[in-house]
């Protein structure tokens, strides 16, 4: 959410599954129309902070930077 720039408003969901001392990542953008955008990232558990930033940043070179702009909700 914190490299989105996102807030209660952005339709994002974000399901982590763990394995042991392995975490693989999924997040989702979608708007309105049902459009879905997803990313996933995998790593060590105790890197989860560093795998949230490298699915948002996924998720906004695959679309996701112009689905927040039509939305409204990007914070260029």
């Amino acid at each position: 959410v914190r490299v989105l720039g996102g807030d209660c408003r952005m339709p994002l969901a974000v399901h982590a599954f763990v394995d042991g001392s392995r975490m693989r990542l999924h997040a989702r953008l979608g708007d309105e129309r049902g459009r879905l955008i997803d990313a996933e990232a995998v790593g060590r558990v105790e890197d989860a902070v560093g795998l949230g930033g490298e699915a948002a940043r996924r998720l906004l070179e695959s679309g996701g930077a112009e689905l927040l702009k039509r939305l409204n909700l990007s914070q260029n």
